[in-house]
């Protein structure tokens, strides 16, 4: 492994590990970056929320995770209000009383 240096949209000086990759798949890569950032997404800042969601997703419970489910990737997409109260509903007669206070990062999938 080699360090190389580049610098960030701010100027900054960033060190990237230099690991041996096939270069098809770093080409593949880079493209994806490269769209990401024509639709105005910054790839690294990406990446960066993306680690924050999951830390704070190990320290939230259940409940907080749904809520936060609903509201910001479900509602828009459904018709009427009794979409989201069924939602709501549902998971706070069976899913709540159960996990509901659990953080996530203690539920595990059950393989039985």
């Amino acid at each position: 492994m080699s360090l190389a240096g580049a610098q960030d949209s701010c100027g900054k000086w960033v060190l990237a590990a230099c690991w041996a990759c096939r270069l098809p798949d770093a080409r593949e890569r880079a493209q994806q970056c490269r769209t990401q950032l024509r639709n105005g997404l910054a790839p690294i800042e990406e990446r960066a929320q993306e680690a924050c969601a999951a830390v704070l997703a190990r320290t939230k419970n259940f409940d907080e995770c749904t809520a936060a489910y609903i509201i910001r990737a479900k509602r828009a997409g459904w018709k009427n209000e009794k979409h989201v109260a069924q939602w709501e509903s549902t998971l706070d007669t069976y899913a709540s009383p159960v996990i509901g206070k659990l953080p996530v990062r203690d539920i595990a999938r059950r393989t039985s």
